[in-house]
Parts: C-alpha cells; sequence; structure tokens
C-alpha cells in the first residue's frame, strides 16, 4: 500500500486555495473597478418609456461646467426632459441638448445657471416654466417648436435676445414677461397670437415687428415697456387687449404703432385716450423718425402735444425762447399764452431741431385756420374729418354751465360757432354751429337740428348735427359728446378731455330713445353703418370718392370712384410709368414707386396718392 505525504499533500492544497482566493479577490478587484468606472460615466439617469421605446432625462448625476444630453442611451433614443431636471443647485455653464429631444418639460431647466442652452432642431413642446429665472443670455426657438408653455421664459434676467420660429403659432402668456434685459426679439412669419402679458417688463425692450399673420395681442402683452418706441402692427391684427392694460406703463411720449392706416391698431391708437399727453398713441404708416409739430401757428389758450414718432433715443429735450409767449412741458406740451413768435428747440441725442411758432389772437377766422392745419385737416376721409371735429370740440369747448345755475339769459355768443370757437364757452346750438363751421370747411353736408332731449322726467330743447358721408346721413350730438357732470350742488365739472362716441355716426332709431325731432324736415338716417375711406369733393354739390389713397402691387389694379354726381369725371396719373389710370378710375401699377391720380368734376379737382410697390 502506497504511503501519501499528508504534510506535502496539504502544503500543495493550502497554496492552490490561497492562489484561488487571490484569483477571485483580484476578479472582484477588477469588477468593482469596472462598475466605479461606468458609474462615473454616467451623467443622468434615466427612465424608459415604453409607449414610445425611448428614454427620458430624469435626474444629473454628475455636474459638469458643460452638460451634453446624448442622442441615444442603451440603443434607445434620448426623447424628453423630465419636470425639474436642471435646478438652481447644478453649476453647469453649457447644456447642449441631443438631436432626438422633442419635449421639455414643466420647470425643466428653472432657475439653472446655464448662461447657454443649445435646443436642437426636432424639439417640439417647451413646457411650463421651462426656463423661468435661469441664466440664459439668448434663445434661439428651432422651427420645430409647436407648442410653449406658460411663462416658459419668464424672469430671465440675463436674456437679451430671441428668436422665435413661425411654426410656434402663439408666445404663451407671460412667456418673457419680466425678461429686464431682453432688448432684441425676432418674430417669424407664422405667429398668429401674442398671449396676455407675453412681455410684460421687458424693460430694455425697444422695438418689435409683429409679422404678417398675427392676429391677437393680448392684454398686458407689452405692459411696463418702458423704452418701447415702436411696434410694427399689420393689417392682419384684429384684436387688441383691453383698454389701458395692453400698454400700460409705456413711454407715450415716443411709443408709436407702425400700421396702415384704418387697420385695427390704427383705430386702437386713435381710441386709446391717454390723458398725460392729451391724445392717441402715436401712429405712423413707416418706421423712419419723424417729428410733427401740427402747424406752425396757435392761437392764445390752446395747448398741443409735440409729436416725435419712432424715436429710440435717450436723451431728449425741449425749450422754447419764450416762455411768456409759448411754453412746453419737457414731455412736449405746449401751451400758448400771448400773441407773439417763439422758438421751439428739440434736441434728440446731438441732434437740435428748431421750429418757431406765431400765436395768433383767438378768432373764428384763426380757429378755423389752426383747426384746418392742425387737427381736421385736408387728407382726412369724411370719416376722419367728422370723428378729429367731434373731439376737437369736447377738448377745446366747455359747455356754459351757467344754464345749470339759473341764469334766464345767456349771453348771445353761448349760442353761436363764435362763442364756441372764439370763448370756448357755448350750449347746444353753440356746438351744433361750430360743427357746421368745420363740416363746411371741407364742402361736407351737414344741417342742424333742432329738437328736444329727455331731461328727468321731462324735456328741453336741444340742438344736434346730421351729416353726409358716403351719400348717407347720420347723427352726430358733439354736445352729450362732451359730457358735463352736475354735483348735488349743483357744481359742473366741465373738465373732461376725452370725446364721446355714444352719438356718433348713429341712425335715427338710435336717437329716438331720447331724442325728438320733426322727422319729415330732416334727411332720413337709416344706418349706423358708415364708410371709412369715402371723401367729399368740395364744391361739386355732393360729389364723394370712395376713397383718395390706396396702395397696389405692380401688375395688379384698384379702383376708384366717383358717386353723388351725374357731372363729367376724368382722371389723370402724373407718372404713368409708376401707375396708369384708365376713364372709369381703374388704376394699374407699373412700377414701384408714388404716383398722384388727380380727378376732375364740375369743374374742381381732387388729387389721390398711390403706392406702388413690388
Amino acid at each position: 500500500m502506497k504511503k501519501y505525504n499528508y504534510k506535502k499533500i496539504y502544503g500543495i492544497c493550502m497554496i492552490l486555495f490561497l492562489g484561488f482566493v487571490c484569483f477571485m479577490m483580484k476578479t472582484t478587484e477588477i469588477q468593482a473597478q469596472e462598475v466605479e468606472e461606468t458609474a462615473e460615466e454616467e451623467v443622468f439617469a434615466y427612465n424608459f418609456q415604453e409607449e414610445t421605446d425611448s428614454y427620458e432625462v430624469i435626474a444629473v448625476l454628475q455636474d459638469k461646467e458643460e452638460l451634453v444630453i446624448p442622442d441615444t442611451y442603451q440603443g434607445k433614443p434620448v426623447t424628453s426632459i423630465c419636470s425639474n431636471v436642471f435646478g438652481e443647485s447644478l453649476q453647469a455653464k453649457k447644456i447642449v441638448l441631443g438631436i432626438n429631444i422633442e419635449k421639455i418639460g414643466d420647470y425643466g431647466f428653472y432657475q439653472t445657471s446655464a448662461e447657454e442652452i443649445i435646443l436642437p432642431e426636432g424639439l417640439v413642446s417647451i413646457g411650463e416654466r421651462a426656463f423661468s429665472g435661469a441664466k440664459i443670455e439668448s434663445v434661439i426657438i428651432p422651427t420645430t417648436v409647436i407648442q410653449m408653455g406658460k411663462y416658459a421664459f419668464a424672469s430671465c434676467k440675463s436674456l437679451t435676445g430671441a428668436s422665435i420660429s413661425g411654426n410656434c403659432e402663439k408666445i404663451s402668456q407671460g412667456a418673457f414677461q419680466n425678461c429686464s434685459n431682453l432688448s432684441e426679439v425676432t418674430l417669424q412669419k407664422g405667429l398668429t397670437t401674442i398671449g396676455d402679458a407675453a412681455f410684460q417688463n421687458c424693460t430694455s425692450l425697444k422695438k418689435i415687428n409683429l409679422p404678417d399673420g398675427t392676429k391677437t395681442i393680448g392684454k398686458s402683452a407689452f405692459a411696463g415697456c418702458s423704452k418701447l418706441y415702436q411696434i410694427v402692427i399689420p393689417a392682419s391684427v384684429k384684436n387688441i387687449g383691453a383698454s389701458k392694460k395692453t400698454f400700460k406703463g409705456c413711454n407715450f411720449q415716443i411709443l408709436t404703432f407702425v400700421t396702415p392706416e384704418g387697420s385695427a391698431a390704427y383705430q386702437y391708437a386713435q381710441k386709446e385716450y391717454m390723458e398725460k399727453y392729451e391724445r392717441g398713441i402715436l401712429t405712423s404708416t413707416t418706421t423712419a423718425q419723424k417729428i410733427d409739430a401740427k402747424s406752425s401757428h396757435m392761437y392764445v389758450g390752446e395747448e398741443r402735444q409735440f409729436n416725435i414718432y419712432n424715436y429710440g433715443g435717450t436723451k431728449l429735450s425741449i425749450k422754447s425762447s419764450n416762455s411768456k409767449v409759448l411754453s412746453v412741458s419737457s414731455y412736449g406740451i405746449l401751451k400758448a399764452k400771448k400773441t407773439g413768435k417763439a422758438k421751439i428747440t428739440l434736441k434728440l441725442d446731438n441732434v437740435t431741431h428748431t421750429y418757431t411758432f406765431q400765436v395768433l389772437k383767438r378768432t373764428k377766422k384763426n380757429v378755423c385756420k389752426v383747426i384746418k392745419e392742425a387737427y381736421v385737416t385736408p387728407n382726412m376721409s369724411d370719416y376722419e374729418k367728422v370723428l378729429a371735429a367731434n373731439k376737437w370740440l369736447a377738448r377745446n369747448v366747455s359747455y356754459d354751465k351757467r344754464y345749470y345755475q339759473g341764469l334766464q339769459y345767456l349771453p348771445y355768443e353761448s349760442y353761436t360757432a363764435q362763442g364756441a370757437l372764439e370763448k370756448g364757452l357755448a350750449v347746444c346750438e353753440g356746438y351744433s354751429y361750430a360743427f357746421m363751421e368745420i363740416m363746411d370747411m371741407y364742402g361736407i353736408p351737414c344741417k342742424k337740428v333742432n329738437g328736444y332731449v329727455k331731461s328727468g322726467s321731462g324735456q328741453q330743447g336741444h340742438a344736434w348735427n346730421l351729416v353726409c358721408v358716403g351719400g348717407k346721413w347720420y347723427h352726430v350730438d358733439c354736445t352729450l359728446n362732451d359730457p358735463v357732470k352736475t354735483g348735488k350742488n349743483g357744481k359742473v365739472d366741465n373738465t373732461n378731455k376725452k370725446a364721446g362716441i355714444t352719438y356718433l355716426f348713429v341712425k335715427d332709431s338710435f336717437m329716438k330713445k331720447n331724442h325728438t325731432w320733426n322727422n319729415g324736415s330732416y334727411p332720413k338716417a337709416k344706418t349706423s353703418s358708415v364708410s371709412k375711406t369715402a371723401t367729399t369733393i368740395k364744391g361739386t354739390n355732393g360729389a364723394y370718392l370712395n376713397k383718395t389713397r390706396a396702395t397696389v402691387f405692380v401688375g395688379k389694379s384698384t379702383s376708384f370712384k366717383v358717386s353723388g354726381t351725374k357731372k363729367k369725371v376724368t382722371w389723370s396719373s402724373s407718372n404713368k410709368a409708376v401707375a396708369t389710370v384708365n376713364n372709369s378710375g381703374k388704376v394699374t401699377g407699373k412700377k414701384a414707386g408714388n404716383v398722384k391720380i388727380t380727378v376732375k368734376v364740375a369743374g374742381k379737382k381732387y388729387v389721390c396718392n398711390i403706392s406702388v410697390k413690388e
């Protein structure tokens, strides 16, 4: 029987065992090192989404100066970022999103420290407050984005520029609210809606161009934009937010709407009364800077706003050479104090402009001269002239309050146009005669109506007007459009400066609610629908044009028409190379430029202005 050396065998076994243990320990160490190295490579945590067979980023595992979200993870596309992933605790300065990212969740980059975030083409949706409070300096929203959540970029204090693609039809509510350094905004065609408070308190925003196709500007959209001096608003905009809120806090000394005449924005600007400046928002058809003193003549007692269009500078000063004749406030209100001459010096940054004014005695003739030069001007349509006359009377004529204080006999002038125009004091007769005086300057058919108006439980004698615009008659009651408030003690508040429009271009049935008159003695007012472009040709006994200005494209046509006469009508063009006109008033654009079309009827001429565009 063979003998074994058990001690030797035992030794060999121990050596083998220890070798195996060492091998296993080494293997474990290598595996642990591999696990640790793998963990170090994982920058983000993901959640698999079975419905889309893709991954969503749900957390940041490693904070780096530059974070790059990969295109794929474990062979699957990374398509979305969960809510609250990149928070304020991160120190990353730059974040690059993978090309497969389609959705950023609510608060995804809320208050992140990143100064630069690269959004990929292919991104579709940006969640609510996704970048709110972030330190990003600029943002380019890809053309693929179609949805933007509320307050998406609100309170990004470092944001200076933003470009929004046209596929994103709506800039959401509060999207850039309180972005105090945002100064450059580019909007692409395709946008339809500027949401409520979208750019509220963007105090560095100076100008913005809304693209054609924009339809709605929400309430408070530009409120608090104190440096906004120019906003281009196309004719496609039909709805603008609540009165005195959408542009509240803007500088109305310089804010200009660049918009076509007659557009919804133009009408909004005319009606939006700026009490400090005693006018509506400034409007212009071009982005060119312009200064408008309206007229070089003023009458004693007149106040007028010095208007500056499309001025985006910061240094503006205005002074009078003789404040005893004509004073001027720091925001451009001129006050004519006595007859004489005075120069107004206006400095815009380093450019000086000087205007000489002649202050005239307040007589009926002089007041009519100033009205024609500065307020109810010849280039207006009849509709605009009626509006302007109603506004001028409300702002410059006061109802003779002595009527309410029991004075048995008022001065004769209070019943005349002279009293209204020279004294600025009249009763209803004076208002109606003054309105007729202004209409007569342009040959617009106008009549004074004598009748009654309801007063308390009874009625009192009253006078107002009927005016003919575009061949149709309308009631205009300038007295009731200049409301007078009477307190319990009989004290009269006659300081209203805003013209009412309740009794402007109204029909018989509306007036009969509180007015009575001899219907058979006056023309019938059957409608409240009025042409806003028709213009009377003075001296033709009621002939009128359907419009006096138009824009036409090369190769296209527009038609002018004279109505209200049986007299012969002839047409001519000042430059046939730019536009031609046939015997029926059809104007055809030939090449880009401006041209004047002259119409002759009953020995009278009227010039229409045409702009031809490519």
